[in-house]
């Protein structure tokens, strides 16, 4: 875990990505396509750089920075959750 260096990284705000699933991921889940239809939703996560979220490579975010002695709510951890 890294922690701030100063106060501007604490407050550092990043933009959400919204996805139409209906328009990016036609194929429909049932009970005979599972394998394509999570390939297809695999490729949509990595597209849009999300797959980290899904198999733990970004690993979660705690809910507070302790920077010397200073407790700070996390900003990457309301991003984490989102």
């Amino acid at each position: 875990m890294t922690t701030p260096t100063n106060s501007s990284d604490i407050h550092h705000e990043v933009s959400l990505i919204t996805i139409n699933t209906i328009a990016q991921t036609p194929l429909k889940l049932t009970s005979i396509n599972y394998i394509s239809w999570k390939l297809q939703f695999e490729m949509l996560f990595i597209g849009y750089d999300l797959i980290g979220y899904i198999d733990g490579s970004i690993p979660y975010s705690p809910n507070t920075i302790t920077t010397d002695n200073h407790t700070f709510p996390n900003p990457s951890h309301k991003l984490w959750i989102r």
